[in-house]
């Protein structure tokens, strides 16, 4: 087992690390990014178990021991590629490994919001312009008018002609 083999070699191989690498191949999986050959997955698993470059070297040297024994209790050569065991019969149209796959949903939601607010400003927009040019046009006032309200008397109010006021 890998597990026994990074042990051996004083890795860290406590629970959550092999939880990490469950959720690590669920993702792939629900992705459909599995790759086909196990060996293409040490890429993506070893930042879970190596903190520097040493401990990369060892993690590789395991890694690559575990797939020739594990090929080689198949009866297989373990010069060959090993297939993954949780990979489904690939078709032609796998995305690439380091691409996410395209999402249908994501796209026809963007197209129809983006076709929902270009309608919804048209629409403000017909309606603002109808109501601009509906609306008449006022010429502004040339001439003066007298004003439509009498001034009040404010003679009596000041003073102005009050006895024993006089102004000079």
């Amino acid at each position: 087992m890998l597990q026994n083999r990074l042990a051996a070699k004083g890795f860290s191989t406590g629970p959550d690390r092999w939880l990490n690498l469950q959720d690590l191949l669920f993702r792939f999986h629900q992705e459909d990014r599995l790759p086909q050959e196990i060996r293409a997955l040490r890429k993506f698993i070893r930042p879970l178990f190596c903190r520097n470059p040493e401990e990369s070297v060892a993690f590789d040297n395991c890694f690559d021991a575990w797939v020739d024994a594990g090929r080689k209790d198949e009866g297989l050569p373990a010069a060959e590629p090993t297939a993954s065991p949780y990979m489904e019969p690939a078709d032609s149209s796998t995305p690439a490994l380091g691409r996410p796959p395209l999402r249908p949903f994501r796209r026809w939601f963007l197209a129809v919001l983006v076709v929902s607010f270009s309608l919804l400003f048209l629409v403000i927009g017909a309606f603002l312009a109808r109501h601009w040019l509906e609306s008449p046009v006022t010429e502004p006032i040339t001439e003066q008018t007298e004003p439509a309200v009498s001034e009040p008397d404010t003679s009596k109010r000041f003073g102005v002609g009050s006895p024993g006021i006089t102004f000079r």
